[in-house]
């Protein structure tokens, strides 16, 4: 149906202005700078530990129950960072609250053309939250075909982009039950692979 792109962002007391100063501050001070989560392997979690890898880091999870109260301390200064969707960041970057070092769209979004994206400093790096459409397996081809089709008249009607897509910076996933399957494989295994490399369980 839909993704949303999440942001890095850092409290201001945090002496960096870019993903690239960000990585050079981590690399002096490693395992040193914290970030929140929303939980133990929760989306805030899961895309800050694919940023250390990518970008070969090591920084310092706090976990949280829920993203609010890390997001409060982000701003408090009580951590330094966090990852958090880009439309619930925003309000408090205009306000001057928070600093957002860069987005994880794979390009940069037309409402904040002046943010860079991560990937522009970590190529290939992208942080999403996604949601979809499922139903239970052995229901019939022309029920799934239907229902695809009404999703997609929806989410490619000019007037609901305009007023509820746009506003929450949400992108619009409407595509075929098979190109969403793919996607969801290709998910699951390089998900799968971080989780292996970073040795995370969660009891």
């Amino acid at each position: 149906m839909a993704r949303i792109n999440q942001a890095i962002i850092a409290s201001n007391d945090l002496p960096v202005s870019d993903i690239a100063g960000l990585i050079a501050l981590a690399k002096q001070k490693p395992g040193e700078l914290t970030y929140g989560t929303a939980s133990l392997g929760s989306a805030p979690h899961m895309n800050m530990l694919k940023f250390e890898r990518m970008a070969n880091v090591k920084l310092n999870a706090i976990h949280y129950r829920g993203a609010a109260p890390a997001l409060s301390d982000v701003i408090a200064g009580h951590i330094n960072l966090m990852s958090i969707s880009t439309s619930l960041s925003v309000p408090a970057w205009r306000d001057h609250r928070i600093k957002i070092l860069g987005v994880g769209s794979a390009t940069r979004k037309p409402q904040l053309a002046d943010l860079p994206t991560v990937a522009e400093t970590v190529p290939g790096y992208e942080a999403v939250t996604w949601f979809g459409l499922a139903t239970t397996g052995g229901t019939p081809p022309e029920v799934i075909r239907k229902i695809n089709a009404d999703v997609q008249k929806v989410m490619n009607d000019p007037e609901f982009r305009t007023k509820f897509l746009d506003p929450q910076m949400y992108e619009s996933m409407a595509e075929s039950p098979e190109q969403f399957a793919a996607y969801v494989r290709a998910e699951t295994e390089a998900w799968a692979k971080i989780i292996q490399e970073t040795h995370l369980t969660i009891n």
